[in-house]
């Protein structure tokens, strides 16, 4: 048996754009054992991703600079676990979690040589992303491809002392798609009541420069469903999100059938079965934007301070919508740094809904 250890603990979303890499590095050697270290909230979800066998949960809340030194006995403890390991592969790319695959002992421990924070330092098998490669899921997808090709542990365990240096893909590479428990799509059925036609609403975000103003989303949820025929909006995002939701429904002041606001129900996989039955999902570049397009559903997406060329849905079917005129965009700042935020409040409600429009087919 090789034993495997994933180290990608956050965010939502970039776990999302592992998820294909992680399958295939799963798939590269017969018996392999996979663990990939998760932060706690994304176990349960990460359980369910294709290769994994067993999920580490990270308890990163605890592990904060303000506890500290409270906090060392209960990582140098937590630690521990890290240990028994093959083969490390560090797709996050930061000082911690290089640390981690350091501490993993396994005889090779793959990252990217560009990782923040000097985490390349812990690596023995360094890997040269090329400048060319720029999307995130591009970028994971060639790590995966250069531990295939270049780990001798895999090539050991596929029955050679050869590894093949060449870690770039041969032929066109399927999408990645990502399958719903059927379970899941049971609770999905059991929320949405019966409700047909569907359009996913996800107005939150973790950061304040991504975000577009309630009086927008409000605006945006009264005319689909006054002008779209049978469309029901959804609202979908965590429980810390349901003031806004609340907010974004009183605004609509939607006569007769309401938004439906399913904010803060069901688990991850309950929402990706949402977001699979509906016909569009109108988000920001967050988690439930990625989970839409991994389930294959089309979507129109908002970007500013984030570069859609390296995160944003590819393909026809995902519509991008910015402020192309505007110089500060893909600054990746979490707090606009201007006197006045341009890139998302700036952006009218009227190219959003004509997206919508063309999406569903009116």
């Amino acid at each position: 048996m090789v034993k495997v250890l994933i180290i990608k603990p956050s965010s939502l979303g970039d776990i999302i754009h592992a998820a294909s890499a992680v399958e295939r590095i799963a798939a590269a050697a017969p018996d392999i054992q996979l663990t990939w270290v998760a932060n706690e909230p994304y176990v349960y979800f990460v359980r369910g991703l294709p290769g994994v066998d067993e999920v580490l949960p990270f308890p990163r809340r605890s592990f904060v600079a303000g506890r500290f030194p409270l906090f060392v006995p209960e990582a140098i403890a937590w630690s521990r676990q890290l240990r028994g390991f093959d083969l490390a592969v560090d797709l996050q790319g930061l000082q911690r979690s290089g640390l981690m695959a350091r501490l993993s002992g396994a005889e090779e421990r793959f990252g990217p040589r560009d990782a923040r924070e000097l985490a390349r330092l812990h690596y023995n098998r360094p890997i040269e992303i090329p400048a060319r490669i720029r999307h995130a899921v591009d970028r994971l997808d060639y790590v995966a491809d250069a531990v295939i090709a270049q780990s001798a542990v895999l090539a050991r365990a596929r029955g050679s002392d050869r590894t093949h240096m060449d870690s770039e893909p041969t032929g066109p590479r399927r999408p990645f798609r990502l399958a719903v428990p059927q379970p899941s799509r049971d609770e999905a059925d059991t929320l949405l009541e019966g409700a047909e036609r569907l359009v996913a609403v996800c107005p939150g975000t973790r950061w304040e420069s991504k975000r577009w103003p309630v009086s927008r989303w409000a605006r945006l949820v009264r005319e689909m469903t006054t002008e779209l025929r049978d469309v029901r909006p959804v609202l979908l995002g965590s429980a810390d999100e349901r003031p806004l939701a609340r907010e974004i429904i009183s605004q609509a002041d939607v006569p007769g059938t309401a938004p439906l606001d399913l904010v803060g129900k069901g688990d991850l996989w309950t929402t990706a079965a949402i977001l699979e039955g509906a016909e569009c999902v109108v988000a920001l570049d967050s988690a439930q934007l990625h989970l839409a397009a991994a389930v294959g559903t089309p979507t129109v997406s908002l970007f500013g301070p984030t570069d859609p060329v390296r995160f944003a849905p590819r393909g026809d079917e995902h519509v991008v919508l910015r402020r192309e005129e505007l110089t500060c965009l893909g600054c990746h700042k979490h707090t606009c740094p201007l006197e006045r935020r341009a890139c998302l409040p700036d952006l009218e409600v009227e190219p959003v809904l004509e997206a919508v429009r063309a999406v569903v087919g009116e």
